[in-house]
């Protein structure tokens, strides 16, 4: 996605028209506004940008993420997740397939503002647990390969402006050294608050009008600029071998620091050169047959001028001669002008700017080109500047080539050779009309079935030369299957255009036509799924198939049989084509400010009646979520909706309100509310309680009973610095005795956190007593558990209690910590370290 273009198609229609995607800040940014009003003397004026839309939509539930957890993670990582989906679709690659070798994902991205000024408020930390995943960036790729359950390298990679390139020759270099099978390597770049244009301003390198002209005398400065994108890369005999939709050829990368220089923020001419000698090498290429370079050029005389320079001199080493005009020109070109720098995010533009470009057989021209800076001289050298969209040449005998250049603040520099795929393979006869085939899209819902539908509806309009057989294979074996399916039984375009018209049109969850099947697979039968699967699956498969029973097919994967699609192209000529991606279910995840508390009401402690039992477990669910309660399908399992081990201690506490002997292992990630429900009509509603004895999980939400025994001499666990005690449920299971964990106040709702250690140990010894009045106590804790234990022991003795012992469990000893401060020797630095249990 690119500032005003929401595919790669529309960000080369942008560029083939020269339209500029630049503007003011968007007013709806809210980080903006606020930002605003908090700094003295900033305003929005003059705060130009390429900025991408509806960075705050995400579809937190077709990632098993609860809408409540999406809004503490950052856009950054809501946006990859999506995209990097969306590339496999593009490729016709499905996770499994990925799943079943090593494949490396690398990431190129910053810090976010998001994390900075929203999420990481101790506010915030205290009020929602879990969030100990987002600030750390290398949970980024890791978040990727987990969702989609790849075994290879998962880096994160940052090198300012030159990231994505550099993670594109990681990704390479792991591939080449048997590391992975095939890469995927996305970037994202987001502008979420303009604290990264104060420094710029102040140094007087941002564009006052708005306009990016590199390589201009009347250049002005930079305009910064968003973006988020992904590719997937394997060895071309592999892609080959895999029947691939190839866009284009890496031939070779190069990365190099350029050591000293004329400063450290300068761009250096001898580490730009020696990046790009690196890749030209790798590439085993003429030099003189690369056509096309897209540079980096930012609108900054001094490095605009560092780079041609560098490009130059690489150039003549490479021809292992001094500069001079070649017979065939290589033309100079620029992204920036249309959308501004995408910094961390400008190398993958600028990669796929270049894909397109071959791909189209054109060179796309640098907008509005006006005079040449006068400090750059391209006349002893084959370098032109491209002022006007052509034809890109080339002869018979060699493949179009081009190269990207790319350098980052403080040194490291990249350079990526490409080079255009011509496809071997001899011309296919479209599908024959006597020979039907099988169309399948699925959905998790039946509003995005009908969107995919409508999709793949406009996009066959809009493409000529489609091969119907093409499309069945890339549906069939490049989706993942979801729960809402429909199959179509077609023998042309035409045919299957008017079968997705009448898939859309019709009110009736089943269309009532001989080729048009729908189904959800809450309705399939075990016994037949059972018949697909194995051997004798794949031999039921080949049967109707060679017997023309597609429609039997088509029936059994509308209502949930897994199809090994490979079987029916073991002698067909079909390939991967990109087709439409899937249309997710954008909801707002957006931190506000001023977050209001949920409106979910949780049953008090009167005990439930057998029909008030569902509703009380999608109540308590709902509020976990951040999901209205009737958004949760009774059938559907609890993962599906994000719930991690966090939350289902909390939903344990709650639960005990009514089911005191409830246990946390009878809870398990694949209950549904259904099965949740029949579990709990099983046991023994909560009995009367009269007014001496209230509810203590009522009272204090805070104490939760982590076992189910309510016999013997109680025991009390303090929750450790993250404030849950999800870590204390294994230990409880194998405890005799009642067993009761204290988490921090507010830790899964808004109340007030406690302020300070004797705060805390005040208020918990209160909770203590809700449940025994008086002593002896035993006490324990992990971390900062163990020393709150320590300090309610030191309360309870000061009223006469008695303490009988105290479990203490890697919790710091800060007496030697400040001894060796006193004594200012060297045991500081270990006495530190014990500290940070380090």
């Amino acid at each position: 996605t690119f500032p005003e273009a929401e595919s790669i198609n529309e960000f080369w229609s942008n560029i083939i028209n020269g339209k500029k995607a630049i503007s003011k800040a968007p007013l709806d940014r809210i980080d903006w506004s606020e930002f605003t009003a908090e700094e003295q003397g900033f305003t929005l004026d003059n705060k130009w940008g390429g900025f991408l839309a509806n960075i705050d939509g995400f579809d937190p539930l077709f990632f098993g993420i609860s809408p409540k957890e999406a809004e503490y993670m950052s856009p950054e990582q809501r946006l990859l997740l999506m995209h990097v989906w969306n590339t496999l679709e593009n490729a016709g690659i499905t996770p499994n397939t990925l799943a079943k070798e090593a494949t490396g994902v690398f990431i190129a991205a910053g810090p976010s503002d998001y994390n900075h000024r929203k999420v990481y408020s101790p506010q915030t930390q205290l009020d929602n647990p879990g969030l100990m995943s987002s600030p750390s960036l290398s949970l980024i790729p890791n978040r990727i390969s987990y969702f989609l359950d790849l075994h290879g390298p998962s880096e994160y990679c940052e090198t300012a402006c030159s990231s994505s390139l550099v993670a594109l020759h990681r990704a390479v270099q792991s591939i080449q050294q048997g590391e992975c099978s095939q890469a995927i390597i996305a970037s994202v770049n987001l502008l979420l608050s303009p604290m990264s244009y104060l420094g710029l301003e102040a140094a007087d390198m941002l564009s006052p009008t708005g306009t990016s002209r590199p390589f201009q005398q009347d250049a002005d400065g930079l305009v910064k600029s968003e973006g988020v994108g992904a590719l997937l890369i394997k060895s071309l005999a592999k892609a080959k071998a895999d029947n691939d939709f190839i866009y284009a050829v890496i031939k070779g990368t190069g990365v190099a620091h350029g050591g000293k220089g004329i400063s450290f923020t300068a761009p250096n001419v001898a580490g730009m050169k020696a990046a790009m000698i690196m890749a030209y090498k790798k590439a085993s290429i003429d030099p003189s047959t690369v056509s096309y370079i897209e540079t980096q050029g930012v609108g900054s005389s001094l490095a605009d001028t560092a780079e041609i320079s560098a490009l130059k001199s690489g150039m003549a080493d490479l021809m292992g001669r001094s500069p001079t005009k070649s017979k065939h020109p290589c033309y100079l070109g620029n992204i920036k002008p249309y959308m501004g720098h995408a910094e961390i995010f400008s190398g993958m533009a600028s990669i796929i700017k270049v894909v397109l470009a071959l791909r189209h057989q054109k060179i796309p021209a640098i907008p509005d080109f006006g005079q040449q800076n006068k400090n750059i001289n391209l006349e002893d050298s084959s370098f032109k500047f491209a002022q006007e969209n052509q034809h890109w040449d080339s002869d018979a005998t060699t493949p179009r080539r081009a190269s990207i250049n790319g350098y980052g603040i403080g040194g490291v520099n990249a350079h990526i050779v490409l080079e255009e795929y011509i496809a071997s393979e001899p011309d296919r006869a479209n599908h024959s009309e006597k020979e039907p085939a099988l169309i399948v899209l699925s959905a998790k819902n039946k509003e995005q079935l009908l969107m995919r539908a409508q999709l793949l509806h406009q996009f066959i309009d809009s493409s000529p030369n489609l091969l119907i057989n093409d499309i069945a294979y890339t549906l069939q074996t490049g989706r993942e299957a979801m729960p809402e399916r429909a199959a179509f039984i077609v023998t042309s375009l035409n045919e299957l255009q008017n079968a997705l018209q009448l898939l859309c049109n019709t009110a009736s969850t089943d269309p009532q036509r001989n080729w048009i099947f729908t189904g959800n697979i809450e309705n399939q039968n075990a016994e037949i799924m059972a018949l697909f699967s194995g051997q004798i699956g794949d031999t039921l498969l080949s049967l109707l198939y060679t017997s023309d029973k597609l429609e039997q097919i088509a029936r059994f994967w509308t209502i949930g049989a897994a199809i090994n699609w490979a079987i029916l192209y073991q002698t067909a000529n079909a390939r991967r084509i990109p087709l439409p991606t899937y249309p997710f279910e954008l909801r707002r995840c957006w931190l506000s400010s001023h977050r209001q508390k949920s409106s979910v009401t949780i049953p008090s402690s009167i005990p439930l009646k057998k029909d008030d039992i569902e509703p009380f477990i999608r109540s308590i669910l709902s509020m976990q979520l951040g999901l209205v309660p009737e958004a949760l399908n009774a059938r559907t399992e609890l993962q599906h909706y994000g719930l991690n081990s966090i939350m289902f201690v909390e939903i344990t506490s709650r639960i005990r309100t009514q089911f005191p002997s409830f246990s946390p292992r009878q809870l398990t990630p694949k209950d549904t509310i259904e099965s949740f429900t029949k579990k709990l009509n099983s046991m023994k509603h909560l009995p009367q309680i009269s007014s001496r004895h209230p509810l203590h999980s009522t009272r204090y939400p805070e104490l939760i009973h982590l076992n189910s025994i309510h016999q013997g001499q109680p025991i009390f666990w303090i929750h450790g610095g993250l404030g849950g005690v999800e870590s204390y449920v294994a230990i409880a299971a194998l405890v005799n005795r009642p067993f009761y964990a204290i988490q921090a106040r507010g830790f899964m709702n808004h109340d007030k956190p406690i302020q300070g250690i004797p705060e805390m140990a005040r208020y918990y010894i209160d909770l203590i007593k809700s449940v025994q009045p008086n002593g002896p106590y035993e006490l324990g804790g992990f971390c900062l558990g163990g020393i709150i234990s320590y300090e309610i022991a030191r309360q309870l003795q000061r009223q006469e209690q008695q303490v009988l012992s105290i479990v203490m469990i890697d919790s710091p000893d800060n007496t030697s910590l400040n001894k060796a401060q006193m004594n200012n020797d060297n045991t500081v630095k270990n006495a530190a370290l014990q500290v940070t249990n380090m």
